[in-house]
């Protein structure tokens, strides 16, 4: 008996979507290479990847790729030239000052918003590229992002580029240098960075306690004196491949605001956190 192939459906492995939230920095080319290189790792590992990028500063941007109307969509990875976007990464300008809260924000909208993030994906991945704490008003946002919604079930890393820096900032972070997830060391740096330092013992371990159980699925890393590809390789092998738990379909969100302007999405009216 013949075999009818229209009874048979082309299956597709599931998609990863990645978000990369990159600061606007004077260490751009840093940047570039290691996002080249974790997309050039997840296409050599086979994984079937989309993503989209945002660089944050005074505000935060849509770099690429070129929304549809305003309206954000990810970026199939076997269709991307990779140099492309690492041009766009590198000629990013350094701003002043680093708000991140908004990036944070449209970040959990995207990750909440079915039409955005469909169903049937891989748990997404959120990458955020920084040199630096940024200004307060992050805190609130981030938290959100990684216990409510749909958004929760993100794998979030923390990327540090410190190559080469100052004394105070090698000691600002000399906490986190081990690779993996929040140590309570960790955490009591944050805290004190952040404004949550408290000279009461009592209340401070409350704090500390708290501040660490909503923020232990973050893996922080740091990029040190170690070959971006390498890291890249190392970063990648660490994604889990896991379904998206999907919860109560919510109502999509109107993505027509600033920040999604431009070639690229360049916003010239979008504001930051409002936090100094």
């Amino acid at each position: 008996m013949a075999i009818d192939l229209s009874k048979f459906k082309k299956k597709v492995e599931k998609k990863l979507p990645i978000l990369f939230l990159v600061e606007e920095d004077d260490k751009s080319n840093i940047s570039a290479d290691l996002v080249k290189d974790i997309l050039n790792a997840c296409l050599e590992r086979n994984i079937h990847t989309e993503f989209m990028l945002f660089s944050y500063g005074l505000e935060w941007t849509l770099k690429f790729p070129k929304p549809n109307n305003k309206v954000p969509h990810y970026a199939n990875l076997e269709g991307v030239k990779l140099d492309d976007a690492w041009h766009i990464i590198a000629n990013i300008t350094a701003s002043k000052q680093t708000f991140l809260g908004s990036a944070l924000e449209v970040s959990k909208a995207i990750l909440d918003d079915p039409d955005t993030t469909k169903p049937g994906r891989y748990k997404p991945v959120v990458i955020i590229i920084a040199s630096k704490i940024p200004a307060q008003g992050w805190e609130d946002y981030f938290v959100d992002l990684l216990n409510n919604g749909r958004s929760s079930n993100a794998q979030v890393y923390w990327l540090n580029k410190n190559r080469n820096t100052d004394d105070a900032f090698r000691k600002a972070f000399e906490a986190f240098l081990p690779l993996g997830p929040f140590s309570h060391v960790a955490v009591d740096a944050l805290l004190k960075n952040t404004g949550f330092d408290s000279k009461c013992k009592a209340a401070r371990e409350k704090r500390t306690n708290n501040f660490k159980k909503r923020f232990e699925k973050v893996i922080f890393k740091n990029i040190g004196s170690r070959l971006v590809s390498n890291y890249a390789q190392e970063l990648v092998s660490s994604f889990k491949l896991e379904p998206l738990e999907e919860g109560p379909v919510e109502d999509s969100v109107e993505f027509a605001v600033p920040g999604f302007d431009g070639s690229f999405g360049d916003g010239t009216d979008a504001k930051g956190d409002g936090m100094v």
